[in-house]
């Protein structure tokens, strides 16, 4: 359905909504990014299929029929089709999200999943705060969708089930069973280990330190001494490492800017983003992308000189 826009906005979406796309046993509506700016809205209108949002950064209100509910960085929301809905922001407060529009088609196992089906049945409209791991399911849905080849259809599928699976799951509190490792004289233990893996999955929009405790009960000054124990730095330090690791793959990418990396990072200005890059890695960003670029076609023509042809690279 056609939707009416009030800001400055960008949409990076694939929609299907004349014709959804067939997945296994999903049809697809729409799929992709928006950014809405500040006292924006998109106007109310009745939702055609179910929809799932992950809330990139920022913040805004998601309204459907009676119900307000205000998002922010790592949360899911959920609408089931059929519901009235609409999409606002306010005063200095933008905000960018990933959402996905779906039905469950004629293919959908019920016997198995029909949990899910009762997700979107039971309540219209909710929100949660993500584990860490929904949101790289979506970056890695977007992906596919837009790389096309002959493989993307059935990685589609699989996402998106994954996508619900885990969506279910954090909705119904059925919480993964802990993976417990044979203990050695490396075993950093149970807590440090979650909350490691934790910032790994949430970079870039890992929460700070003292959110980061509450989420898992700990005291700061207790999570503080795990990591100068067992690591030997700190956690802030942890977390910066672990974003201009992020920002090392974004460069290579070559698809954002270094103030669109410092943005995504949470930086305040690309310059303390340079500052600190430069500081951990000894190159500036411009200087590493610049690094990498003459090191890649330096493989490719020597890969080229000795086998006549690059199909590796």
């Amino acid at each position: 359905m056609k939707k009416n826009y009030s800001f400055k906005y960008f949409e990076f979406t694939k929609n299907y909504f004349t014709t959804p796309r067939k997945l296994g046993h999903f049809d697809l509506f729409q799929a992709g990014e928006l950014e809405m700016s500040e006292n924006a809205y998109i106007e109310e209108h009745r939702q055609v299929c179910h929809e799932i949002s992950y809330i990139l950064s920022g913040e805004g209100t998601f309204s459907t029929e009676d119900t307000e509910l205000t998002v922010h960085p790592g949360d899911i929301h959920i609408i089931s089709k059929d519901f009235n809905h609409t999409i606002k922001t306010g005063k200095n407060k933008g905000i960018r999200f990933a959402c996905i529009g779906f039905t469950f088609n004629e293919k959908y196992p019920h016997d198995t999943l029909g949990s899910i089906v009762q997700l979107f049945e039971e309540c219209p409209v909710r929100v949660i705060h993500d584990n860490g791991e929904i949101g790289r399911l979506f970056s890695m849905l977007i992906g596919e969708l837009y790389n096309g080849d002959k493989y993307s259809t059935v990685a589609c599928e699989s996402i998106i089930n994954c996508i619900l699976i885990m969506t279910e799951r954090l909705f119904s509190g059925n919480t993964q069973k802990r993976f417990l490792p044979e203990q050695s004289e490396n075993f950093i233990g149970q807590p440090l280990y979650d909350i490691i893996r934790y910032i790994d999955r949430t970079t870039p929009n890992c929460p700070g330190v003292s959110d980061i405790c509450q989420s898992f009960n700990y005291s700061e000054s207790y999570i503080s001494h795990l990591f100068k124990e067992k690591l030997g730095i700190s956690i802030r330090d942890y977390i910066i490492s672990s974003k201009l690791n992020y920002a090392k793959l974004l460069l290579t990418e070559g698809k954002q800017t270094v103030g669109g990396i410092a943005h995504i990072l949470g930086y305040g200005s690309s310059q303390s983003f340079c500052k600190s890059f430069k500081k951990q890695f000894g190159l500036s960003p411009s200087e590493f992308k610049s690094s990498f670029e003459v090191q890649k076609t330096a493989e490719q023509d020597t890969c080229i000189s000795t086998n006549g042809s690059c199909t590796g690279a």
